[in-house]
């Protein structure tokens, strides 16, 4: 064989086995780290030690709620979407470590979550992992799923501990957050967002919700309506950025 056409042929081979470009872009882990906090402090199991704008007094004995269907967005535009559905226990510190592998390299700039569970996924049939029923977040199919949960008490104004418990949730109960982020340089190493959730924002900001003669709600009645909107509000309030690492 003529030697100019060994090189050619060792010229094709090579580029054949070349990798695909395209399909090699880089990509590294990401993982959100979720801090639950009331006011300043970090959330305590059963400690009457919280105060509220309204004057309440309270504590908290539960408190879960589903963070899901996470969009990073790039400088230029260009989204990562994460079709996840995440289950936050604040006395779990495993559930606040939440992963997403596979996210294109670049400069992020914002991020953007919802609490609760979009109606695609809201009314199906049984579900796994962190939609499983058996993680006591549902009401029944038909109804859907308890977005959130903070169960406990407060002190009345005879200083009387009361019943507090508020299940918020139902398809129009689906809030979206959207929070700015300081150009989050994605590139081979992983890297850790922080992001807080502020349990006093949520009953303090925009609108202050007093527990008094208002201390259970379940979101299935017509007079949750008012009360819902309300959480809608201030759950948009309720989340910031810390840091990244």
């Amino acid at each position: 064989m003529k030697p100019g056409l060994i090189l050619l042929l060792l010229c094709t081979l090579f580029i054949a086995c070349k990798p695909d470009q395209s399909d090699t872009q880089g990509v590294s882990d990401l993982i959100i780290k979720v801090n639950n906090s009331v006011g300043n402090q970090a959330v305590q199991y059963g400690q009457m030690i919280y105060m509220n704008n309204a004057g309440n007094k309270y504590k908290v004995n539960l408190l879960k709620y589903y963070l899901s269907n996470f969009v990073f967005t790039q400088e230029d535009g260009s989204q990562f979407r994460a079709s996840n559905y995440e289950l936050i226990d604040a006395f779990d510190s495993t559930t606040c470590y939440l992963q997403f592998k596979n996210v294109p390299q670049g400069k992020y700039t914002s991020l953007q979550f919802s609490v609760g569970i979009d109606s695609m996924r809201n009314h199906t049939g049984l579900q796994e992992d962190d939609l499983d029923p058996l993680h006591g977040m549902i009401w029944t199919w038909n109804t859907g799923y308890i977005f959130f949960k903070h169960e406990g008490q407060f002190l009345d104004a005879n200083m009387s501990p009361q019943q507090l418990l508020y299940h918020f949730g139902t398809d129009k109960a689906y809030t979206q957050i959207q929070l700015a982020l300081p150009s989050v340089d994605v590139r081979d190493a992983s890297k850790t967002l922080h992001i807080d959730f502020d349990l006093n924002a949520l009953y303090n900001t925009p609108n202050e919700i007093n527990f008094i003669d208002n201390n259970i709600h379940e979101s299935l009645s017509a007079d949750d309506s008012k009360w819902m909107k309300e959480m809608q509000d201030n759950f948009k309030q309720s989340f910031s950025f810390i840091k990244v690492e």
